[in-house]
């Protein structure tokens, strides 16, 4: 059994001269402007490119602290550290498993 065509009055239609041509771009979130993709800045405000969007990120972990705010070194440290306690870790649970086959 065929549908009853829906009523499409209230469908706008989009014709060509609606489109608008140009420079892709990004769209500037603070003055609304369009900014060409090879600009980091919008040329009208000056605004970055997500400028509104970044935020601050905080990481803490108990008895570490923010891992954001240690320096290079301390988290190539800390990296090694927790590479080294997984392996030891995962050594172990090869050992025990080990024994029980």
């Amino acid at each position: 059994m065929a549908t009853p065509a829906a009523d499409n009055s209230e469908v706008p239609i989009v014709k060509a001269g609606d489109i608008r041509l140009g420079v892709a771009g990004w769209p500037c979130q603070f003055c609304g402007g369009t900014v060409p993709l090879d600009l980091e800045n919008c040329s009208e405000c000056g605004a970055s490119f997500l400028a509104a969007a970044k935020s601050s990120i905080s990481l803490v972990v108990p008895g570490i602290g923010d891992l954001t705010k240690l320096s290079k070194g301390a988290r190539v440290a800390l990296m090694a550290g927790g590479a080294t306690v997984l392996t030891f870790v995962l050594y172990l649970v090869a050992l025990v498993l080990g024994h029980l086959v």
